[in-house]
């Protein structure tokens, strides 16, 4: 292997994640994200209950570390700075998944099949990336399976357990971390027919219980178990919940590649040998084909096992691909190395271009205005209800706090599925569709203000339900507020977990 060349793809996989800082801020969940964040600097602990959706008692808020982070970014330099933070976020991330395809390629190291496998890596890791916590529990799980495909050390303990803490304060990908260790440390034990060493059961118990290192202890074991359960309902309304195989574009295409290159140049003895690797693999392709969002945990659990025989595949079936390698490999690292770095390197956005297609999306400019009209709460009630869409309610969360910090307005939705019933996600959906029993949703949740985007059905809907009067409008979005009819709360058969 050519040392300059490898230097170079390191220099190329750098630039390649810092790329991603020219993402946009879009990501629905991203406003409640960092209202999570400006309530734990203002209180000091973690909330005990949900200031955020007004139909929940609770909120169990696990991403509060990253959170800070998020946080920290945002009041140093805004959206701009959360950008930057995905940035090199991710050039570290592609760093360390370089790192594994470079241990397991094997003895014959091709720069080129190293180029070819990292680019289809990243390019599945990339496509749902974005300003969350979850690009930090990518980084945590890639940072230890890069341990693990090693020779045990004497700090490789200490190591990986400081890891999980870490990952179960951010995200609930911490609870693959002890699948990996049983996968690469008691797994081959069990093939060669040995009883497991007692340090490595003792240390899978450890990281198997790390979960209670966090504010909420044993709730985030109840946590995976409602992720193991969601509903259908939900998984076939959310996004990120569908299978990737229903996905459009080159997605299905590539993980179906993999795995066809995983059957074609298939070996009993290899998978034997490999079984740890052959283990993630499966692992992250099932949750996979069960979600959009574990796309991306499939990209690195699969590098292991499938770069040797992708190598093989490459050179069976694109011989002409390698007969003038070196040269070939010069004309396409050198290309697109320029053109990454051309791409990173562009002009500085401002802020008001960051966020111009953000008020575009979200109600942001409607909620502060809502902010302005200084609400009166219901009787009972000891915040203002705002109704919002499930993609909304974040963000418009995020701008009323922004525009007055001390006013207690929480929505009806706002991304979040956990510990909510899924029945006031059912009526939600099916009131911003005027189905049957909109009505009653709403006089039942008698929301104090609705935010709705005016090509909704809900909207058309209250322009003609005299009970709502229109008090703002802008070109995407409107903001509803009750008339003397409208203010009658009734009983729903569930309203709360």
């Amino acid at each position: 292997m050519k040392r300059p060349y490898l230097i170079l793809l390191y220099l190329f996989a750098i630039i390649q994640g810092l790329h991603l800082w020219t993402s946009s801020v879009l990501d629905p969940d991203l406003g409640w994200q960092l209202f999570g964040g400006a309530w734990l600097l203002g209180h000091g602990a973690v909330p005990d209950h949900d200031p955020i959706n007004s139909l929940s008692p609770s909120w169990h808020n696990y991403h509060w570390l990253a959170q800070l982070l998020l946080i920290f970014a945002y009041e140093s330099g805004g959206y701009l700075y959360l950008k930057i933070l995905l940035g090199l976020s991710a050039a570290y991330l592609f760093k360390v998944i370089l790192d594994i395809c470079v241990i397991k390629i094997g003895r014959k190291k091709s720069i080129l099949l190293l180029l070819l496998f990292f680019l289809g890596s990243t390019l599945l890791v990339s496509f749902v990336t974005s300003i969350r916590p979850q690009i930090f529990s990518l980084l945590i799980i890639a940072l230890v399976l890069r341990r693990l495909i090693q020779p045990g050390t004497n700090w490789e303990i200490p190591y990986i357990l400081f890891l999980t803490v870490i990952g179960t304060n951010i995200h609930v990908y911490w609870c693959f971390i002890p699948i990996l260790w049983v996968l690469y440390r008691v797994v081959p034990q069990l093939i060669r027919r040995k009883v497991p060493s007692n340090s490595a059961l003792l240390i899978t118990i450890l990281l198997s219980l790390c979960g209670f290192l966090t504010p909420y202890g044993w709730r985030n074991y109840e946590l995976l178990w409602e992720y193991v359960n969601i509903d259908p309902f939900l998984r076939s309304t959310i996004h990120e919940f569908r299978p990737s195989l229903g996905l459009g574009g080159y997605t299905p295409a590539l993980i179906l590649l993999c795995i066809a290159v995983a059957v074609r140049t298939f070996r009993t003895r290899y998978a034997l040998a490999r079984a740890s690797d052959f283990g993630a693999m499966l692992l992250g392709f099932a949750l996979a084909l069960k979600s959009i969002k574990f796309i991306s945990l499939f990209s690195i659990f699969g590098i292991p096992f499938l770069i040797r025989p992708a190598g093989i595949a490459v050179r069976k079936y694109a011989p002409s691909l390698f007969k003038k390698e070196l040269a070939l490999t010069k004309i396409l690292l050198i290309g697109l190395f320029g053109v990454s770095l051309y791409s990173t390197i562009v002009p500085i956005p401002t802020q008001t271009e960051i966020e111009k297609p953000l008020r575009w999306r979200y109600p942001i400019d409607a909620c502060e205005k809502l902010a302005e009209l200084k609400l009166t709460k219901q009787p009972g009630r000891d915040h203002v209800r705002v109704l919002t869409h499930f993609d909304h309610g974040g963000w418009c969360r995020w701008a009323i706090f922004q525009k007055s910090p001390i006013l207690d307005y929480r929505v009806t939705t706002d991304g979040r599925t956990q510990y909510v019933p899924v029945e006031l996600y059912r009526w939600s959906f099916s009131l911003f569709a005027l189905e049957k029993g909109w009505q009653r949703t709403l006089k039942s949740w008698a929301p104090d203000a609705i935010v709705v985007g005016l090509n909704s059905a809900l909207a058309q809907g209250l322009e003609l339900y005299h009970e709502w009067d229109k008090v703002y409008s802008d070109k995407n979005f409107a903001i509803f507020l009750p008339g003397p009819e409208a203010a009658s709360e009734l009983p729903l058969p569930i309203v709360s977990p």
